[in-house]
């Protein structure tokens, strides 16, 4: 075999090396895609798995509903104590408050003792907006047509819609104020009381004689003559809280929801203050 023909034959060799070659190099990239792209499958399915499970343990957003404008807020607070007035029945009342299922019994248990709400409404003075514990009040001063008046507050619910808080309108507590002072009641009770600091001329005598060991208040209902001498531990919790509250506000008399009782055999002007719930007559609301 001369010299052409075996460079024609190692030349077709080569080539043939070549294309066996770039075959398998085609087929190990194609494998690779294939791999890649399974791959990616896999990860877009959990993606949207996941997404999709997010979605459905989310709870829906509800609309916010948009604080109401003073004069709005006030005209509404005025239309609902119109229709709480002239309604005749305790369930028409409990329409107009805030938590009427809550309320409604503690309405029926008070209006079998105190007659129904007679007067008519003239107008709403001296209209303050308020927000606490991201609520909605309206402070307000009712001016009725006989010329006596009543500070109640007001709330928009959730829908937006004002309510009466009915507890603050008749300063309700679970036991009379007047009942408590004249059988000097030693079961704790809890009241809706204005407590002013004595801080001029505190009564110590008796079993609360030390001002180290108590600090000395006047306790009575706006609405009633009686008031009794209250007294707090000066090492609770709640004698700290009332401290920041006075600092805060510069007010010494405040409203309060508050635990009092006479002491067994104790004076008939002076009772323990057990404990202080709030520094408002909204439960659970320090205003």
């Amino acid at each position: 075999m001369d010299r052409k023909e075996l460079r024609k034959q190692a030349t077709q060799s080569s080539h043939t090396e070549a294309e066996q070659d770039i075959r398998k190099a085609w087929q190990k990239f194609a494998a690779i895609v294939l791999v890649v792209f399974a791959i990616l499958v896999v990860i877009l399915s959990i993606v949207l798995y996941v997404r999709g499970t997010a979605e459905v343990d989310e709870a829906p957003v509800e609309p916010e509903v948009a604080s109401l404008p003073l004069g709005e807020f006030s005209y509404r607070a005025a239309e609902v104590t119109r229709a709480f007035l002239e309604a005749d029945t305790v369930l028409e009342k409990a329409n107009q408050v805030m938590e009427p299922r809550r309320v409604m019994p503690l309405m029926e248990d008070y209006y079998s003792k105190v007659p129904m709400e007679t007067k008519k409404l003239l107008e709403l003075t001296s209209e303050k907006f308020h927000v606490a514990e991201e609520r909605d009040f309206l402070l307000a001063n009712l001016v009725y047509e006989d010329n006596s008046q009543a500070s109640w507050v007001f709330e928009a619910n959730d829908e937006g819609k004002v309510k009466i808080q009915w507890e603050v309108a008749v300063g309700y507590s679970d036991k009379d104020w007047e009942t408590f002072i004249e059988t000097k009641d030693t079961g704790t009770g809890t009241f809706r009381v204005m407590m002013e600091f004595m801080v001029t001329n505190p009564y110590f005598n008796f079993d609360f004689n030390d001002s180290d060991t108590h600090s000395c208040f006047m306790i009575r209902h706006p609405r009633l003559e009686k008031f009794v001498y209250g007294y707090l531990d000066t090492t609770s919790e709640a004698h700290k809280s009332f401290n920041a509250v006075r600092i805060m506000s510069n007010l010494r008399s405040l409203p309060v929801i508050a635990k009092l009782r006479f002491l067994e055999n104790g004076q008939p002007d002076q009772v323990l203050i057990e404990d202080i719930e709030t520094f408002s007559w909204i439960s659970g609301i320090d205003m």
